[in-house]
């Protein structure tokens, strides 16, 4: 008796192999396509986040995405919801049901399971990779030595201030959710935010305590200079 290893396969088999493109540049293609039908962006992670708490008109998300102000904190904005729910939808990703509200049809909108699944990908995607945003601040600190010390000392202490006044922003909102009853993942986002402006304080006071030394030393330096012209 042949092994199993040998035996021959029944019909059904495949005794080919599936053919593939000739082509590798029309392969990558379609791995690339199939790579973009998954992926997610942040906006679209909002807006399924929203859904998986249960089905919602349109006019409903745009009314949670302003009462939590989403638009400070995603990419999400009350303009674009319909335009991503229609792309969405031709995802696969939520499906749409015509609900009777005073007396029109109107599209309710509910995730799917393709849906819940694309999301939570797409959120251990953004938990593991960090991201540094683009601060303008960055063109000014690294141009700096263009403008005089003290004036930039002033800018960055009026920088100082207004940062104060975010987090004192933010910790009331943390409050606010903490009073609401809400789960702790919902106000560690004033949690991290106050966190990221204590970080940008400390560089502050750094980055002004290195410039206040050059302010001194251009100081001793200018009367040296102005003696060896004479």
């Amino acid at each position: 008796m042949l092994s199993r290893s040998f035996a021959k396969p029944p019909r059904s088999f495949p005794l080919e192999p599936k053919r593939r493109s000739l082509d590798p540049i029309v392969d990558a293609c379609n791995i690339v396509r199939m790579e973009h039908e998954a992926f997610v962006g942040p906006a679209e992670i909002a807006l399924l986040g929203l859904l998986a708490e249960g089905p919602q008109h349109p006019w409903e998300l745009s009314k949670q995405v302003a009462y939590r102000e989403m638009r400070t904190w995603t990419e999400l904005s009350q303009s674009t919801i319909y335009k991503q729910l229609r792309a969405l939808q031709a995802r696969g990703l939520v499906k749409a049901t015509e609900i009777a509200v005073s007396g029109r049809l109107r599209h309710q909108y509910s995730i799917t399971e393709a849906g819940r699944q694309a999301v939570e990908e797409g959120i251990l995607n953004l938990l593991i990779t960090p991201s540094y945003p683009r601060w303008p601040i960055d063109i000014a600190s690294y141009n700096i030595d263009l403008v005089d010390p003290n004036d930039a000392m002033t800018a960055l202490a009026q920088y100082a201030e207004t940062l104060r006044e975010r987090a004192g922003d933010w910790a009331r909102l943390e409050d606010f959710l903490r009073g609401l009853g809400c789960p702790s993942h919902r106000w560690a986002l004033a949690n991290r935010a106050r966190h990221m402006i204590d970080g940008e304080l400390r560089w502050v006071e750094e980055f002004s305590a290195e410039l206040a030394q050059r302010a001194t030393s251009h100081q001793h330096q200018e009367p040296d200079h102005q003696e060896r012209q004479r």
